[in-house]
């Protein structure tokens, strides 16, 4: 629980509630819970936040595409 705290830095509190959501990839076996680093990675990249720039190029993207529509 705390490598993934510390992995996509939220409290273990935040964690916990994800795991009730069932918003983060986890397993369940009796009353542990268990997380697999590459499926914790994949949903960090699923869910990660745009920076300005990437916004900003996706915008011009779409305005390439908008104005240049057959």
């Amino acid at each position: 629980m705390e490598e993934v705290s510390s992995l996509i830095k939220k409290s273990v509190s935040t964690i916990y509630r994800y795991t009730c959501q069932n918003s983060i990839p986890h397993s369940k076996q009796g009353n542990t819970l268990h997380f697999y680093r590459s499926e914790i990675l994949e949903w960090m990249k699923m869910h990660k936040k745009k920076c300005i720039n990437e916004l900003s190029d996706e915008a011009h993207i779409e305005s390439f595409r908008v104005l240049n529509r057959d």
